[in-house]
């Protein structure tokens, strides 16, 4: 039998069509054509294979640094692999096939230690044929959401996590939408490969961020080095507002920002380099003006700027954040932070 795992692999999702193929790495991978024979066999029953070995091959470098943008893993779908048979708590002697029901992940487990993935396949396929979640290898199926071996479909009670978010409304469900879109896009991209975001993250691990230090060059362009020195465009108005927010690291509320027009006149100016005195004094009043929206909009695209440079992990550090009508700020270390110029 297989050993009851510990904890669930909540972070790692799968689409109730997928199923995922794990095999000790002592086997040699299917090949390209074994591969899409078999996706076709699956597909004719209405499911889609994922094989870590074909993922990882066709990962692209930019998803892979929008996640990991200070990127020093050494990418392999072993180590990936390892940390889901890790998480479930079983040894991995034979092929293991994960797929989902109803938010539940179950798994089956051929018997034999010298079957190979195309004689396993086979089988799952047969299995899947029935449409049944009742024991068919010798190891049976096994829920893992509750952690009962041979359990039968209906014997799950575990009600699953309730995904349903608290309506929001106004300005900061906009901005959050925006981010939305962002990751989306990235999402979209995912799903070429067959995986979900929480997937990805999880196949690439949890990692403690590694902040790059930020440089504002004399220039007022914003730089990040050890991001491969990527730089973070913004309008020249959106920037002035940015630069205040990190001069203050104890943060701001938006109905503060007439307290701080000067030193936001200043930043502009020094930003922008125009010579139009009362066409910019308009601009700053119009941005510091808490009855109006342009310091919400400005914040929008802060946020936009980041989140289209980096995963939601790594950009929260850069870009402004706090409570609707409160005191917001960046959470970035100011050690991090490098003035070339403005002050």
């Amino acid at each position: 039998m297989i050993e009851s795992p510990i904890h669930n692999i909540s972070e790692f999702i799968l689409e109730e069509s997928q199923i995922l193929l794990l095999e000790p790495k002592s086997r040699d991978t299917l090949s390209l054509i074994d591969f899409a024979s078999f996706q076709d066999k699956l597909s004719a029953l209405g499911f889609e294979l994922i094989y870590l070995p074909q993922v990882f091959q066709n990962l692209e470098k930019d998803i892979i640094d929008y996640y990991l943008p200070d990127n020093d893993l050494i990418l392999s779908y072993e180590l990936a692999q390892n940390r889901i048979v890790g998480e479930l708590g079983i040894l991995l002697d034979s092929p293991l096939a994960i797929r989902q029901i109803d938010g539940k992940l179950f798994a089956i487990q051929s018997n034999e230690q010298d079957e190979s993935s195309e004689v396993f396949l086979e089988l799952l396929v047969k299995y899947l044929e029935k449409e049944s979640t009742s024991t068919l290898f010798s190891k049976g199926t096994v829920c893992y959401d509750c952690a009962f071996p041979d359990a039968a479909y209906d014997e799950c009670k575990m009600s699953s996590p309730c995904s349903s978010l608290p309506e929001e409304r106004g300005e900061e469900y906009d901005i959050e939408q925006l981010i939305l879109e962002l990751q989306e896009l990235k999402e979209s991209r995912l799903r070429e490969l067959g995986l979900s975001e929480s997937a990805l993250r999880f196949l690439l691990g949890e990692q403690t961020p590694t902040y790059s230090r930020m440089v504002i060059s004399r220039h007022a362009k914003i730089y990040l080095p050890d991001y491969g020195n990527k730089e973070i465009k913004m309008d020249d108005k959106t920037k002035a507002l940015y630069f205040l927010f990190l001069k203050h690291p104890e943060g701001l509320a938006i109905k503060d920002l007439p307290e701080h027009k000067k030193e936001l006149m200043d930043l502009y100016q020094s930003i922008s380099g125009r010579d139009d005195p009362d066409a910019m004094k308009q601009t700053i009043d119009n941005l510091a003006d808490p009855f109006q929206n342009n310091a919400n909009i400005s914040l929008s695209r802060i946020k936009k700027a980041f989140a289209e440079a980096f995963s939601g992990t790594i950009a929260k550090a850069y870009y402004v954040s706090g409570e609707r009508g409160g005191r917001r700020s960046i959470s970035l270390d100011r050690s991090l932070v490098v003035w070339e110029a403005i002050r």
